[in-house]
C-alpha cells in the first residue's frame, strides 16, 4: 500500500504532512540551542530561542500572515502495516480544563456533536474552548520560508504551554528546529496582536526529532507572557486527557487554508474514531477519524468531552494518505505524548 501524505515543511522527510502556508519574504537568523533530555526511557529534544520575543512578534506582520501561501508537496511511500497495531498500556489520567479570566466561574459546555465529516466554521468571537485555538507561525532557518500550521493552548504549570504537531516546531530527520516561532489565538481574518506569543522553548519526542516518525509526531512550545500576560489567563487552557481509550467522538479543530479553505477562521469537524493505523515500526498506533481539512490544519486540537465537561486535548491533526483524503490522522496521545508535556513544564 502506498500514502501520500501532505508535506509540511519543504523538506519535512520521509512521510508527508498535512503542510502549511508560506511567505517568501527574507528572514533574519534566529538561534537555537538544542539539547536533549531523558525523561524515564523516552527522550525529549528541547530548543531554547535566544532571539528576544520583541524580535518575532515584530517579525510577524499582518502582511506577512496575510501573504502566506501554499507550498504544499505530495510524497508517495510504501506504508509498514504489522499484522497487529501496538497498544498503549498507560494509565488513563486527566488534567482539567483552565478558563480564561474573563470567564472564570463559568462551566465548560457539554460536547455536543453530531458526525460532521466537512469541516464547517466555528462562529465568531470564540468562545472557550474554541477560544484556545490558534495558528502557528515559523520559519524554516535552512530555507528562510516562512509556514503556518495550528495549535492548542493548553493547561499547563506556566501558563505558556502550546501544543501543536512534532512537525510544526522542528524538522523530522533533519535534526533542526524551526525560528520565528509564534502563537496567534483566536485568528479570524488576521491576527489581534494581543493574542500574538513567541516562543522561548520548542520540545519535540526523539523519534521524530531524528527518525520522522509519525507515531511520536508530538510538538510543544512554551511561549513568553507578552502585553495580555500568560496564554491561559488570556484565553485559557484546554484540558488534558491521555492514555485514554482510542473510541471517542472527536472534535477537530484548525485553521485548513488550501480549497475549499482559505485559512481566515476557525474550522471544525466531528466525528468517532474510523480506524487505527500503523505508519512506523514502533510507537503506539495512530488513530484516525472521519474529516475533510486540509493543509494549515496540521496541530489543531483534537477536543473530547471527560466528566460532563467538553474540553479535553486527546489529539492533533497530523497527516493523511494520498488515496483517502477523507482521513485525518494523529499520533496517540500517551506516555509518549506525556513526556514531552512534562518536560515543557519545567521549561
Amino acid at each position: 500500500m502506498y500514502k501520500k501524505l501532505l508535506l509540511r515543511c519543504a523538506a519535512v522527510a520521509l512521510l508527508c504532512i498535512l503542510a502549511l502556508s508560506i511567505a517568501l519574504m527574507h528572514i533574519s537568523q534566529q538561534t537555537h540551542a538544542a539539547s536533549s533530555l531523558k525523561s524515564g526511557s523516552l527522550n525529549v529534544i528541547t530548543s531554547t530561542v535566544t532571539t528576544v520575543a520583541s524580535s518575532t512578534l515584530v517579525y510577524w506582520t499582518t502582511a506577512r500572515m496575510k501573504a502566506a501561501r501554499s507550498a504544499d508537496k505530495l510524497l508517495v511511500k510504501e506504508a509498514i502495516h504489522p499484522p497487529e497495531p501496538f497498544t498503549n498500556s498507560g494509565t488513563p489520567a486527566l488534567l482539567d480544563p483552565v478558563l480564561p479570566e474573563t470567564e472564570a466561574g463559568q462551566a465548560t459546555t457539554t460536547s455536543g456533536g453530531q458526525r460532521q465529516a466537512q469541516a464547517s466554521s466555528v462562529p465568531s468571537p470564540y468562545t472557550f474552548p474554541y477560544s484556545t485555538i490558534g495558528k502557528v507561525f515559523f520559519t524554516d532557518p535552512q530555507t528562510n520560508t516562512d509556514y503556518v500550521c495550528s495549535g492548542t493552548a493548553i493547561a499547563s504549570s506556566n501558563g505558556n504551554t502550546i501544543d501543536t504537531a512534532g512537525h510544526c516546531v522542528a524538522n523530522g530527520g533533519k535534526n533542526y528546529f524551526y525560528t520565528h516561532w509564534a502563537f496567534c489565538a483566536q485568528y479570524y481574518n488576521g491576527c489581534n496582536t494581543r493574542y500574538l506569543w513567541a516562543a522561548r522553548k520548542l520540545l519535540t519526542h526523539s523519534n521524530w526529532y531524528q527518525r520522522a516518525w509519525l507515531t511520536y509526531d508530538y510538538g510543544e512550545a512554551v511561549v513568553n507572557a507578552n502585553a495580555s500576560g500568560n496564554v491561559i489567563s488570556a484565553v485559557g487552557g484546554a484540558g488534558v486527557a491521555y492514555n485514554q481509550p482510542y473510541q471517542q467522538h472527536y472534535t477537530a479543530l484548525g485553521y485548513p487554508q488550501i480549497a475549499p479553505y482559505d485559512g481566515t477562521q476557525l474550522e471544525e469537524c466531528q466525528s468517532d474514531l474510523y480506524q487505527r493505523d500503523q505508519p512506523n515500526p514502533d510507537g503506539a498506533s495512530t488513530l484516525s477519524i472521519t474529516c475533510d481539512m486540509t493543509g494549515g490544519s496540521s496541530g489543531g486540537g483534537w477536543l473530547i468531552s471527560e466528566q460532563g465537561k467538553f474540553g479535553y486535548l486527546n489529539g492533533h491533526n497530523d497527516y493523511k494518505y494520498s488515496n483517502d483524503e477523507a482521513h485525518m490522522y494523529s499520533p496517540y496521545y500517551g506516555n509518549d505524548w506525556y513526556s514531552v508535556y512534562r518536560t515543557a513544564q519545567s521549561a
